[in-house]
């Protein structure tokens, strides 16, 4: 695929612009490490609440 260029006004005229070239390609969607670990503990407290032990509760989690 051909990729497309773009220049965009800035939020502040003291930085310029910016040039952006876009295309079409393959790409991966990551969390944030800080959410991934608060969805964890988040799990584990359910799952321990519920009488898993913490090794069931880890692996489940």
């Amino acid at each position: 695929f051909e990729q497309a260029k773009a220049v965009v006004p800035p939020p502040d005229p003291d930085l310029g612009e910016a040039e952006v070239r876009v295309g079409w390609g393959p790409v991966v969607l990551t969390s944030h490490d800080c959410h991934l670990e608060k969805e964890f503990q988040r799990r584990y407290r359910q799952l321990r609440r519920a009488g898993r032990s913490k090794a069931d509760a880890i692996a489940a989690a």
